[in-house]
């Protein structure tokens, strides 16, 4: 059965893991955590739906602030020579309890942790009121997610069964531009039931929102999804197999949409970049990246390639001007209590 008291669950002990290689020589500037598991929707891409029949006891559950708290503190003093930059909650929708987020803030904000840890993490569009955007404003985050699938709305609601709307995830977006966070859009891409036409919609939906990042992943098809059982009952998209999703599988059009991706991904990067910081940002850029190539890399001899110095251009440029601009909803009064 689904676990359903999270908090009985030991911290996860990161000393199992080689730290020193993740922290020191990927350049890994954030600390992971999840709040909670589980999802109460039922988007026809997703296992969610599945994995809530495959199983008894409530699937959705949310762990208490407190331990998350304390869990945070515990992993920053342990690794405290680390210099730790950032927080990411992993969580499929971070906040969907409104309870939970409000006293989450609360504590992050008396913990101090609000100055010391920004924070990023993912969540539904329609979910963000303004009250959820004031939360999380004043308590350090910086970047919210967003799964956005596709740019059209038929698209999203009819095939995906995501029922948030354009106007939905406007709304969102100038919402937390007003508080300073930035947002990263998620979508797919290369789907069997998308078109020429949703390709354009999405793009003119980035265009005109301008995130901070996109994020493009190659549909597929999972186990016992609704999608995947479409599939099986379509003749004509028979020769959709499982196989094409890998590397190896990939024909000549998917290889050219990867490139098509990786484009738009770049110039989104240099567009948000040069928004938020101008020349400023062309300078990082080049340093960091020029540190990246020279650095000594000690026993673990890394070259950079592509995805290091994608992972360069966003997370320490890129992210690093997210941080700074959230930094103004930070009061300047510790005794200040926004709840």
């Amino acid at each position: 059965p689904f676990c359903q008291d999270l908090d009985t669950l030991a911290f996860p002990n990161w000393d199992y893991w080689d730290i020193e290689y993740y922290i020191k020589y990927i350049d890994m500037e954030r600390m992971g955590f999840i709040s909670s598991r589980g999802c109460p929707y039922s988007c026809a891409f997703c296992s969610h739906a599945a994995l809530r029949q495959a199983n008894t006891g409530n699937y959705l559950r949310t762990r208490d602030p407190q331990r998350i708290i304390t869990e945070i503190e515990i992993n920053l003093n342990k690794y405290a020579q680390h210099n730790f930059k950032y927080v990411k909650f992993d969580d499929d929708i971070f906040g969907l309890d409104s309870k939970f987020l409000e006293n989450f803030c609360m504590l992050y904000i008396k913990k101090g942790l609000h100055r010391k840890l920004p924070w990023f993490c993912q969540t539904r569009a329609d979910l963000v009121t303004d009250r959820y955007a004031d939360l999380i404003a004043q308590a350090g985050c910086a970047v919210v997610g967003f799964g956005i699938e596709s740019g059209d709305d038929a698209t999203r609601a009819q095939v995906y069964k995501k029922e948030v709307s354009q106007k939905a995830i406007a709304k969102a977006v100038e919402r937390l531009n007003r508080r300073n966070i930035g947002q990263i859009f998620y979508f797919i891409y290369n789907s069997p039931f998308a078109g020429k036409r949703e390709n354009k919609k999405t793009l003119k939906l980035i265009k005109a929102l301008k995130p901070l990042r996109v994020n493009f992943t190659l549909y597929m098809h999972l186990p016992k999804t609704e999608l995947e059982e479409r599939l099986a009952r379509d003749p004509g998209r028979a020769n959709f197999k499982r196989k094409n999703i890998s590397p190896s599988g990939r024909g000549l059009k998917d290889k050219l949409l990867l490139v098509l991706c990786l484009f738009y991904r770049t110039r989104n990067s240099l567009q948000s970049g040069l928004s938020l910081k101008g020349g400023g940002f062309l300078l990082d850029a080049m340093k960091n990246l020029i540190l990246l190539c020279f650095r000594p890399r000690g026993k673990y001899p890394v070259t950079p390639g592509a995805e290091r110095i994608f992972f360069q251009l966003e997370h320490f440029t890129l992210f690093k001007y997210a941080v700074e601009r959230s930094r103004k909803n930070i009061k300047p009064s510790a005794a200040a209590k926004p709840f």
